[in-house]
């Protein structure tokens, strides 16, 4: 009897918890898809920092079970609620608790099964999904296979198991506490509410403290690189957490008394009519409230700063080598090399590893170009003398020098336009973390002299600077006969290669190149000359590949748990109000409101239910994209690429959550009818 009234149950909850059934389903689908591509042995196989995605997607699946099961318990509590007169009813019948008990988590125990079945075989069509994007990632060919091994499924019901048990063993805690009384009137208990007095000081205490904890947040981000940051960072965290819950507890009776004192306001239309009800709610469900909006900030924070993390990762390759192999032919530790320095040796073996990487993958392009510097004695260095005066921080030894011929041929190599130099101009590139610096100088403090002639700064930038050019921070490239008596610092070759370098061929250049280093004396001075540690762009985009995958997926699965679980639970509190409040509608209709305004009330009250949590979470997300931008100004893309981060994670939220509100506004309307 009471699996047939279990199947019963089972049935109508489906009905009236379908948004719950569909997110419980797709959290459930995404938790089995990231463990069927984290232990995918393709995908771990792409680069040897791929096996460290594994880790984050089980440390964060963590995380996802945790507040997963936190929906779940909500939802089973909510459901007990509203059904506590029914058990209610059932007790004074006779029926004992042990029995009520088993019907309602038999009732649940169907719904999870379901749930977690039709998670399989979703959550499989989802790894397959995810797997096309990270082999498009590390632009590798892909073919649609259904390879499920044992693992991620044991992996992925130990969590499914360990959510229900413990939310049914809480459920079971529940029941056996209620009696008769209890049950039949649970449904009329709500959150203890806070006296008029305690709220007023409670908004102005959380106010502060959220402007506190937003200042002390851009504070962390000035002293990023400063061992103390993680101070007030931590307590800025902290400070902000408060702040959500404290607001959201006290902001209900600010409105509504901002309502009630402007009568304007007040008997405008159905003004009264939803404030008072959205007070009623906030006030009698602010701590639920106050972890929505919790959630919805940190769902907003991983969105963006998943973004800012691929855009970084992306650009660091083309700044760091956009050549596809560049080598140190020459290299001083002494800081400087004359120009006719020769040994056989290091020729012969220099000359071996080049035929090896032509024989190996083909030189398409190359160019070995010379670094100068104007002599050992770093008082020479005019440029890095003026960037030490205006910060005492920067060091810089010497100042590094290009010919123009080389430096557009470099440029040419990678389809970027020329530069033009008068005899008496030179052009400054720098990277992107001096521009502060540079701009405190004056044009005439980047005056340089030459063999005796002056030269004017024609124009600098930090657009396009790449590192690989030079082991400083910035070069001055100079008409070509101006280095005619500088000193060689470094020898570069930069090679641009016939065919694509894999992984494969990756291991087999590093292992059969190497390092090579031999140490020669001249006058009596030993100098070390070598092929320094040979970079090669494909390592680099594998490394940082591994790197966007593992920092940008694991981000955006807790995002997309976070928004589904926020946007559930406010689809079961709002549509609950549809039958709980049906009474107040129906008054409306008699009182002569066409049913067109009502269906614009209940607009306008179900999107201020939806919109309360999320108001605040949306201004710290806005004000704290401006504090991380100090961390990923100096290896973003472009200028303004926070504000593309930050458009682009807002506009995937309220797609998501504006998906949940319009079910929730379609279901309110049709409960509000039947």
């Amino acid at each position: 009897m009471l699996s047939k009234l279990s199947l019963r149950n089972v049935k109508r909850s489906l009905k009236d918890y379908l948004i719950y059934m569909v997110t419980i389903t797709l959290s459930f689908s995404l938790i089995f898809s990231f463990n069927l591509i984290a232990f995918s042995r393709d995908l771990t196989e792409l680069s040897e920092h791929m096996e460290n995605f594994k880790y984050a997607i089980l440390f964060v699946s963590m995380i996802v079970i945790f507040v997963v099961g936190w929906l779940i318990n909500y939802t089973m509590h909510f459901m007990f609620e509203k059904r506590s007169k029914e058990f209610g009813t059932y007790m004074l019948l006779g029926i004992k608790k042990k029995e009520i008990n088993k019907l309602f988590l038999l009732e649940n125990i169907f719904l999870g099964s379901i749930a977690v079945v039709l998670s399989f075989f979703i959550g499989t069509l989802f790894s397959i999904l995810l797997s096309a994007i990270i082999m498009n990632i590390f632009e590798m060919p892909y073919q649609i296979a259904l390879s499920i091994h044992i693992t991620p499924i044991l992996v992925s019901l130990t969590y499914f198991l360990f959510i229900y048990i413990f939310v049914l063993l809480r459920s079971k805690r529940r029941i056996k506490k209620m009696n008769i009384y209890d049950l039949l009137y649970l449904e009329k208990q709500n959150e203890q509410k806070m006296s008029k007095k305690t709220r007023s000081w409670t908004f102005i205490l959380a106010s502060s403290l959220g402007g506190l904890g937003l200042l002390l947040f851009d504070y962390a981000f000035k002293i990023v690189e400063e061992p103390t940051m993680m101070i007030p960072f931590f307590l800025s965290i902290l400070l902000l957490g408060i702040s959500i819950y404290g607001l959201t507890l006290s902001i209900g009776e600010f409105l509504l008394n901002y309502c009630l004192k402007h009568e304007k306001i007040k008997y405008k239309k159905d003004n009264l009519f939803i404030t008072r009800n959205f007070s009623a709610k906030v006030g009698t469900m602010g701590i639920t409230l106050g972890t929505l909006a919790l959630l919805s900030t940190l769902t907003l924070l991983c969105l963006n700063v998943s973004a800012s993390f691929k855009d970084a990762f992306e650009n660091q390759v083309n700044t760091r080598i956009p050549y596809d192999i560049v080598m140190n032919k020459i290299y001083s530790e002494t800081g400087a090399l004359h120009p006719n320095i020769q040994n056989k040796d290091y020729q012969k073996k220099y000359q071996e590893s080049h035929e090896y990487i032509e024989k190996r993958v083909g030189i398409k392009e190359e160019l070995i170009y010379n670094i100068y510097v104007k002599s050992v004695n770093i008082d020479d260095a005019v440029i890095a003398k003026k960037l030490s005066s205006v910060n005492g921080k920067l060091t810089f030894q010497n100042d590094l020098f290009i010919k123009l011929s080389d430096y557009n041929k470099l440029q040419k190599m990678l389809n970027r336009s020329e530069i033009t130099l008068n005899e008496n101009e030179y052009f400054l590139h720098y990277y992107k973390e001096l521009r502060n610096w540079f701009e405190q100088l004056k044009k005439e403090d980047l005056n340089v002299e030459i063999n005796g002639k002056t030269l004017h700064c024609k124009e600098m930038t930090d657009k396009n600077y790449v590192s690989s050019w030079n082991s400083s921070y910035y070069l001055l490239v100079v008409p070509d006969e101006y280095v005619n008596n500088m000193l060689i610092e470094n020898a570069i070759n930069a090679i641009n290669t016939e065919k694509e370098i894999t992984t494969s061929v990756v291991e087999e250049l590093k292992n059969k190149v190497g390092n090579l280093e031999i140490t020669s004396s001249i006058n009596g001075e030993d100098y070390t000359i070598a092929i320094d540690t040979m970079i090669i762009r494909a390592e680099v985009l594998a490394q940082n590949r591994s790197a966007i995958t593992i920092f940008s997926f694991s981000l955006t699965y807790l995002a997309l748990v976070f928004i589904a679980v926020v946007g559930t639970i406010l689809s079961i509190q709002t549509l609950s109000d549809a039958t709980k409040y049906k009474y107040r509608y129906d008054i409306l209709k008699k009182l002569g409101v066409r049913e067109k305004e009502i269906d614009k009330t209940i607009l306008k009250q179900v999107t201020m239910n939806f919109i309360f949590p999320i108001v605040y979470p949306l201004l710290i997300a806005v004000i704290t994209t401006f504090s991380l931008n100090r961390l990923f100004f100096n290896i973003s893309s472009e200028e303004h690429t926070y504000l593309y981060s930050l458009g682009n994670s807002i506009f995937l939220f309220l797609l998501i959550y504006g998906i949940y509100f319009l079910a929730t506004y379609i279901g309110f309307k049709k409960n509000k009818s039947e």
